[in-house]
């Protein structure tokens, strides 16, 4: 919610990778966009600016900017991306973490098990934080029980 254009921003092309100032842990978070994530951005910001010149020139405008123009809040955010998420049909949202915890569950299974992958891209200090964004659901657990050959 804090992301500013000058974040992302070299020479009115979006970077590929972002620094993310102080996080949660107190660190500073380096974050890689895939080329679908890029591509969006991209188109994002090149309406704004074209819609907006001026805001060339603001290094703090919010990239993602309330009615006011100021930075919206986490709880905005939030309701922000559910009501994305249930206009796109997706209705079990639980909201911008449930996100979090679903890029977590995809990279671990596209990584091989890569743990310690994983552990670095959501900027955790312990493999414990980590693997807390990993638990089965009961529909895994299902499908598990169900290939068992025993």
């Amino acid at each position: 919610c804090s992301l500013k254009l000058s974040d992302l921003l070299v020479r009115d092309k979006i970077k590929k990778e972002f620094v993310l100032g102080t996080t949660k842990n107190g660190s500073s978070h380096r974050v890689f966009m895939s080329k679908t994530a890029h591509k969006v951005l991209s188109s994002y910001v090149e309406k704004i600016l074209s819609d907006k010149p001026h805001l060339k020139k603001k290094k703090n405008y919010p990239l993602f900017a309330s009615q006011k123009e100021g930075f919206i809040t986490p709880s905005s955010g939030s309701r922000l991306i559910v009501s994305i998420l249930n206009k796109a049909g997706i209705d079990k949202a639980g909201g911008a973490h449930s996100l979090r915890k679903s890029f977590s569950r995809a990279l671990y299974s596209q990584s091989g098990g890569n743990l310690k992958l994983l552990q670095n891209c959501l900027n955790h200090r312990h493999l414990s934080s980590t693997s807390v964004y990993l638990s089965a659901s009961s529909s895994e657990i299902s499908e598990a029980v169900e290939v068992l050959r025993i």
